[in-house]
């Protein structure tokens, strides 16, 4: 299977490689000769490439952690490998500390330098740590050592090294990246045999659950909850993560794509249809996207259910819970919001949702990561008021949720755009855990909740083990 909106790696001869090779050493040599020393602590080196299969490279590459990044309008395409640990030089261990990454930004003034990958937990202030979420930090924060980013049509590399690196390091350490980067791709396997499926919580927990929930609402102590599952997938051989993304890119069209892999045999791996933030100069973009239906078997059951979405007043009262409070979250920042008079219906493969657009003006001076720690966790991830959903989400659900809802996506010098980590797996060798959640509001029924749950969770069973609607 493959990407038919994206090029392919074309078979290159070694007089190719060997070309190609020596234009990046002259590049990195010239680099060092007109600054033979930095002072920002890094050095960043970009050169044009002919098109290549970005997961393919990831796949083969030997470096880690390895991240990717795909937008939701199918324009940009980022892949990335290795880590400048050193930089910025204090730590960052909460979503809030990412301001430090863009102060590192903004001091080092390179144009050169690729996107930083940013992504964090969904709950920080968890005391539980879940096992198989070990291997990830609390925040993923990488400037990748090689990077290789898709504009439209262009494709351009950029290796990023620290500043007291000899040439001739810097050279060799080059050398061997590239290498990886034109190697030939893997031929994708089929799925393994599913042996075993773990629901957590199980149907008898979920009942429960919502019924606190419920309870909880009609005492006026919430207005909404957001509660998860995790679904446990234990199949007879290892699950290639790269091949996932790839079937997801092919089964999904209006989503983000993002991969997170820190070491072999276990990544981080969605394809969310949300929006948690763009900012570009000063303008920002944001929105709600809570109430769902699945999708019809025909066009005409599709509009109906659509229809139907728009009149619920169930899904109406859910998604303007998320609607004000991300207007709420983001008035600090803003000159001016302007929110969709009325929800549309955003279509996805099995489900189709409400969803508002949203837009501001921001204040001078505001930084992304100042917005980041507003906005996350959203009202559509985690319900409102935000601690007291958050207190009963700690209470209730008997697993740790780490990067699943919470907020994935680059930074730059001149913007940042993040996604929340929906629809998304954690692919451990042999088992994949696959997360999904529903909102619970006065009138939900925790049986249709459960049936959302599984329409969320179709599209990756059938990809994954052929189990169709």
């Amino acid at each position: 299977m493959s990407d038919p909106r994206l090029p392919h790696s074309p078979a290159r001869s070694a007089e190719s490689l060997a070309a190609e090779l020596k234009q990046v050493i002259a590049a990195i040599r010239r680099e060092f000769a007109q600054r033979p020393s930095v002072s920002t602590g890094v050095r960043a080196i970009s050169f044009g490439l002919p098109p290549c299969d970005l997961p393919a490279w990831l796949q083969h590459s030997a470096a880690y952690p390895k991240s990717y990044w795909h937008d939701r309008e199918r324009t940009v395409e980022f892949g990335a490998v290795g880590n400048l640990d050193e930089w910025p030089e204090d730590e960052i261990n909460t979503l809030s500390e990412v301001t430090k990454i863009e102060a590192a930004l903004k001091t080092a003034a390179d144009p050169a330098l690729p996107a930083v990958v940013v992504a964090g937990r969904f709950d920080e202030a968890a005391h539980h740590r879940g096992s198989d979420w070990r291997p990830f930090p609390d925040v993923w924060r990488q400037l990748p050592k090689f990077s290789v980013q898709r504009a439209g049509a262009k494709f351009a590399g950029t290796f990023v090294f620290p500043s007291d690196i000899a040439v001739n390091d810097a050279i060799a350490q080059a050398e061997h990246l590239l290498e990886e980067l034109i190697a030939p791709a893997s031929p994708q396997q089929p799925p393994a045999p599913l042996i075993q499926r773990r629901d957590r919580p199980d149907r008898v927990e979920w009942n429960d659950a919502c019924g606190y929930v419920l309870e909880e609402i009609k005492n006026q102590n919430l207005s909404k909850a957001v509660l998860a599952r995790r679904t446990e997938l234990i199949f007879g051989d290892a699950v290639n993560p790269y091949d996932f993304l790839r079937w997801l890119g092919e089964s999904n069209q209006q989503v983000y794509r993002f991969l997170l892999s820190p070491r072999a045999g276990s990544a981080f791996v969605g394809a969310s249809p949300e929006r948690l933030f763009q900012v570009q100069g000063r303008r920002l973009s944001s929105e709600a996207v809570a109430g769902t239906v699945p999708r019809g078997p025909a066009p005409e059951t599709d509009d109906q259910l659509a229809r139907l979405l728009l009149e619920s007043r169930k899904d109406n009262r859910e998604h303007r819970f998320v609607v004000d409070g991300i207007a709420a979250d983001l008035s600090p920042f803003c000159r001016e919001i302007t929110i969709a008079p009325e929800p549309e219906i955003v279509k996805l493969r099995r489900v189709q949702h409400l969803v508002s657009a949203i837009h501001a003006e921001l204040l001078p001076e505001t930084t992304a990561a100042g917005i980041l720690t507003a906005l996350h966790p959203t009202a559509a991830v985690c319900g409102t008021p935000r601690s007291e959903s958050m207190l009963a989400l700690r209470q209730l659900e008997p697993f740790d949720r780490g990067y699943y809802a919470g907020p994935v996506g680059i930074l730059q010098p001149d913007g940042a755009e993040f996604a929340v980590a929906l629809r998304s797996a954690l692919v451990c060798d042999n088992r994949v855990i696959l997360f999904a959640g529903a909102g619970i509001v006065a009138g939900s029924d925790p049986d249709l909740e459960w049936l959302e749950l599984e329409q969320k969770l179709q599209a990756a069973l059938e990809l994954l083990v052929g189990v169709k609607a």
